[in-house]
């Protein structure tokens, strides 16, 4: 099964979307994860339909903030959204052969507040979660200070939650 996500950053532009186009074709993903594509309504539909998916979910973006949109090829078997919030879509994943698996699309807030609630939910989560589970997206955070291009924007206690979770 492939997978392919891709923290667009708002780069909805013709360029960005040949290039992930492009990706599809030749990686033929059963699912694909947009984080942060900051586009909702109307623009955010044309370019869903643009792509060559069965299905999808959106998270909408607020303003010029975030989102997350997930899709998903039929033929993957049975994709079941458990939960959306602001910061992740939950899908429960059951292949015809193969067995069900969890996975949840992640774009945390930039704010430490907000992204604190997202790792409380997670632990929480995590308790009632009964099949192998993938969490993947845009964190907003990191594990070490080698991760950043500048040591300035690296502060140790602002990734805490993140290291400990």
């Amino acid at each position: 099964m492939s997978l392919l996500i891709w923290n667009i950053q708002s780069d909805a532009a013709k360029r960005s979307l040949r290039v992930l186009k492009d990706y599809c074709h030749q990686y033929k993903p059963l699912i694909l994860a947009l984080v942060e594509p900051k586009v909702s309504g109307p623009q955010a539909k044309s370019i869903s339909l643009g792509l060559d998916f069965n299905e999808w979910v959106q998270v909408e973006a607020i303003g010029l903030s975030g989102g997350i949109w997930v899709f998903w090829q039929s033929k993957l078997g049975t994709l079941t959204i458990a939960h959306t919030n602001l910061q992740f879509v939950h899908c429960v994943v059951t292949g015809a052969s193969s067995p069900t698996w969890e996975f949840i699309a992640v774009y945390t807030s930039p704010r430490e507040q907000y992204r604190n609630l997202f790792f409380s939910r997670m632990l929480e989560l995590r308790k009632w979660v009964a099949h192998p589970w993938l969490l993947a997206g845009d964190f907003n955070t990191f594990l070490d200070e080698d991760e950043t291009i500048s040591s300035e924007s690296y502060m140790s206690q602002r990734c805490q939650n993140f290291k400990d979770w």
